[in-house]
């Protein structure tokens, strides 16, 4: 199938503004059940479209961070317990997200009721190659476009960087295409599933072991991508905290779980690096830092390998996370009165948007794409 360029175009806008959350469900958007990019393109267009009408918690960061908690439901209702204020709890975090991404997520975050940003610190994300910040501004991943990673990459890495999301739409479409023409897909609502491991899903230690080997002789390794990288996304970790503060958002810089068990003092030579950014952002930015790892009692049996959390981690993660958020939301954060007004991701039925089951492009985006070529004929 070929999509005229104005097709495309006309896509982009409708996904950059939110309103393609008015025809297009969250179910029909994302290609499948653990499409974490997908997901997140449509929940940033949501909260254009209806943003939140308390303060918000946002959670940015790598699949350490999106397996760390049992819900965003969960931990909403968590830090009401302990402050009275029930936040809206958004999980943004996304397997292999980089400060990149977040910068691009943090700058389309409807900032009117402010909230908390918090953001995922691990050492793996400052081993990310720079050639990842512009694919972002391609839409590569995430479905959306950033004035203000496309202002870092200039300042950066020169240039002249354009910010069209025409690349990752023709990727995402036809990905979408391979995937929802085969059933169970095709013309049907998928869930997302936020959780990828369970506690039938732990490696052994020796498997541990390797892995922690496997990182340490090769980005972890002198002279690796970490070190090659690390001045990049330490400062593209930098524009992520001035810009969230600029926007008016509280940020929260929390170490990511880490299996301590088997690390033991194999990764401080990366925190020694990383930690000293935490605490200038901390003291310049008026920032916030927790290590929950510190309190948080897991054992080696709570993580599925070095950083991500089952079941049982997750439940003794939260309530460090809460005990933080809460604290945030009491010194800082002015309360907001929720608003009842329906949900924009459904009809005034309550139902979902409907879509065609003809063909899985032609149903999700024939409102877009259709019209769109017939005016090009």
């Amino acid at each position: 199938m070929v999509i005229p360029y104005g097709s495309y175009a006309a896509l982009q806008r409708h996904i950059v503004d939110g309103t393609i959350v008015k025809t297009v469900s969250q179910g029909r958007f994302i290609i499948g059940e653990k499409d974490d990019a997908g997901y997140i393109s449509w929940q940033v267009a949501n909260l254009k479209h209806a943003p939140p009408a308390r303060p918000a918690v946002y959670l940015l960061g790598g699949s350490s961070m999106r397996e760390c908690i049992p819900s965003a439901a969960s931990l909403s209702d968590a830090v009401k317990a302990r402050c009275e204020t029930r936040p809206a709890v958004k999980m943004l975090a996304s397997s292999v997200q980089d400060y990149a991404r977040a910068l691009a997520i943090i700058d389309n975050l409807p900032a009117a009721r402010g909230g908390i940003v918090v953001l995922g610190v691990h050492h793996a994300q400052f081993a990310s190659p720079r050639g990842s910040a512009k694919d972002e501004l391609k839409g590569i991943d995430l479905l959306m476009k950033s004035p203000a990673l496309r202002d870092f990459v200039a300042r950066r890495l020169g240039g002249h960087p354009t910010n069209n999301l025409r690349e990752g739409l023709r990727i995402y479409l036809n990905e979408y295409r391979a995937r929802r023409d085969a059933e169970p897909f095709r013309g049907r609502a998928v869930a997302y599933h936020q959780h990828r491991y369970s506690s039938a899903h732990i490696w052994s230690n020796g498997a541990k072991r390797w892995r922690l080997d496997y990182w340490l002789e090769g980005k972890g390794r002198p002279g690796g991508e970490f070190d090659t990288y690390f001045a990049f996304n330490a400062a593209c970790l930098t524009e992520c905290v001035k810009l969230a503060r600029a926007r008016g958002f509280e940020v929260l810089l929390m170490e990511c779980p880490q299996n301590a068990f088997i690390v033991k003092d194999a990764f401080d030579r990366y925190k020694k690096k990383y930690r000293p950014l935490c605490t200038t952002l901390v003291d310049e930015q008026d920032a916030h830092y927790s290590d929950l790892n510190q309190t948080a009692g897991l054992t080696n049996m709570d993580f599925r390998d070095l950083y991500h959390l089952v079941e049982p981690g997750r439940a003794q993660w939260q309530p460090k996370l809460a005990d933080a958020l809460a604290q945030i939301v009491t010194d800082h954060i002015e309360t907001a009165t929720p608003s009842s007004s329906p949900s924009p991701a459904t009809s005034a039925s309550g139902r979902e948007p409907s879509a065609s089951s003809t063909g899985p492009l032609t149903g999700l985006f024939g409102a877009v794409i259709a019209s769109q070529a017939n005016t090009e004929r």
